[in-house]
Order: C-alpha cells, then structure tokens, then sequence
C-alpha cells in the first residue's frame, strides 16, 4: 500500500512505495531508479531519434576474436547513440570506435563525418533475412568537434 502524508503548514509531504527490499525508504531510492519504475524503456531516450540511414563503419575494441573493421549503415540515429545491423560477433557492454555520417537533423548545421567511441547496450536477437542482427550502442565520447 502506498502512503502518503502532507504537511500543509510547510508544504512539504512524503510518499512511500512498497519496494523489494523492505530496508530501502523512498529517499535511498535514486531518480533514475524511481524513472525506471515508472516508464517504458521506449519512454526513456531523452535524446531525439532520427529515422534516417547513414554509412558506418566500426571496429570492436578489445576483441581478440574480430579485429577487423567493418562496413554497415547505422539505421536510426540520436545525439547519443545509433542503432545498426551487423554480423559482427559482438555483445552488450562491447566498446566499439566507430564513424559515421551525422545529419544535419542531429548536428544542428550540416551534415559531417562523426568518429566516436561507443558500447553496445542492446541487442536485438531477431535475425535480418541476410543473417546480421541489431545493435543499439550508446556513444560514449566524439573523436571530433561538431557534435
């Protein structure tokens, strides 16, 4: 059951939620715990996604078993990630540097080449019909200014 209390002599109130683990209050509890709670995970990009399709080429850092580049096109684009087809063997938390062509939708100008370096952070399991799959990675730093 959820509680909640108002003090309407200093305008403050508190409410509770019943958590999983009883020791935790509501303030141990951070925002972006509290936002997951409550949103999807298609609800939680904060960053506007562009629907356009732009060369990419990437290699996986720190991969023994792939140290080759490859040459794909990102399918979606943000300020903070892009989303891709690949059948690169890579797994979530696989950091990657890649390049890509930011629109000018993303940029704020014009269009321009963009290194970066990024994380997979999802993977999407079903197949493309030529046998690649999706990525969605995360970028983490810009190689370049513009971005």
């Amino acid at each position: 059951m959820n509680d909640f209390s108002l003090d309407l002599a200093t305008d403050s109130g508190s409410l509770s939620f019943p958590f999983s683990n009883p020791a935790r209050t509501h303030a141990q509890v951070s925002r972006a715990e509290e936002a997951s709670l409550t949103m999807s995970s298609s609800e939680r990009r904060q960053l506007t996604r562009y629907n356009v399709r732009t060369p990419l080429r990437f290699r996986a850092i720190n991969l023994a078993a792939d140290k080759s580049d490859h040459f794909t096109e990102a399918l979606n684009v943000s300020r903070g990630g892009f989303y891709f087809a690949s059948s690169a063997p890579l797994q979530i938390g696989t950091p990657i540097e890649a390049t890509l062509r930011m629109p000018a939708e993303v940029t704020g100008g014009k269009a321009q080449e963009t290194k970066c370096t990024a994380r997979v952070v999802h993977v999407k399991n079903q197949p493309y019909g030529d046998g690649r799959i999706g990525f969605g990675a995360e970028i983490e730093a810009f190689h370049n200014s513009g971005v």
